[in-house]
């Protein structure tokens, strides 16, 4: 459930990228992203995403994508590729 904090988190992440007017672009993250790294930080979870992380970080900030985002010094959410998740639990599934 979004509270203040979570939109107030998610508002900050937004001011960092450089975001205005909801122009994000078509290679980061969008206001969807932000909710859920703000709601990973606000109740002190990691996150898990599909995403893999960008080795390079591209010139323009807001092209980060989740992972990028979430290490950013001023953000600092603990972010796991989900499927690296899984295959390193050694269980199988079927």
């Amino acid at each position: 459930m979004l509270d203040n904090d979570i939109i107030g988190v998610a508002k900050n992440i937004n001011s960092i990228l450089g975001i205005e007017n909801d122009q994000y672009h078509k290679k980061g993250v969008d206001v969807n992203d932000l909710l859920i790294i703000a709601t990973s930080k606000v109740l002190n979870v990691p996150l898990f995403t599909e995403e893999r992380v960008q080795q390079k970080l591209p010139d323009n900030i807001k092209k980060c994508k989740i992972p990028a985002v979430c290490r950013m010094p001023e953000v600092n959410v603990e972010c796991n590729n989900f499927t690296s998740f899984v295959k390193g639990s050694d269980r199988i599934f079927g």
